[in-house]
């Protein structure tokens, strides 16, 4: 059984993984698997075109996929459960029971740390890459990428908040609760 599915920003390349299996990649114009990455995937997410992170059970491994090569490695912790890559492919958002981290993926160095107000269940870069939402049962936490505090809080109101995106060019947000 599939557990995540997503297609690279240009349509040439589709990424799939079982749960807790490898991350298979196919072209789309012939169907042919391109490359298998990892061992035990429990998440991923495009960075461009062709690079892709997958977050495995202790790091985030960075791929070219079109050279078939590693590009990075991230060591993560189990308690680090959701993982989102900026669009500029400059840094690494994880988030924990009670807080995001923001980690450089050239140095691997930490640049930020938020608190949260509960589990976030899903992080979100801006288009530019200079904000991130982090979205709990009960809040939207909006902050600049360089800051350690929320610019923004958006309170559910007694709703239960199950997801946010920014619109593409990163001014508004979307919530379902």
């Amino acid at each position: 059984v599939l557990h995540g599915v997503e297609w690279n920003k240009d349509g040439t390349l589709v990424a799939a993984f079982a749960h807790q299996g490898p991350t298979s990649v196919w072209r789309t114009d012939n169907g042919e698997l391109q490359q298998t990455i990892g061992e035990r995937t429990t998440a991923f997410n495009w960075q461009d075109g062709s690079s892709l992170a997958v977050r495995s059970e202790s790091s985030v491994v960075t791929w070219d996929c079109e050279l078939g090569q590693k590009t990075g490695e991230l060591p993560t912790t189990d308690s680090e459960y959701i993982f989102r890559t900026s669009p500029d492919g400059k840094y690494l958002a994880t988030a924990s029971a009670s807080s995001v981290k923001v980690r450089s993926l050239r140095t691997t160095e930490e640049v930020a740390s938020m608190r949260s107000e509960g589990a976030p269940h899903a992080i979100r870069w801006t288009p530019d890459s200079n904000r991130i939402l982090a979205v709990t049962e009960t809040m939207i936490g909006v902050w600049n990428s360089g800051d350690q505090d929320f610019s923004f809080i958006l309170d559910s109101n007694g709703y239960r908040f199950m997801s946010a995106d920014w619109s593409p060019d990163g001014s508004r947000l979307a919530s379902v609760d």
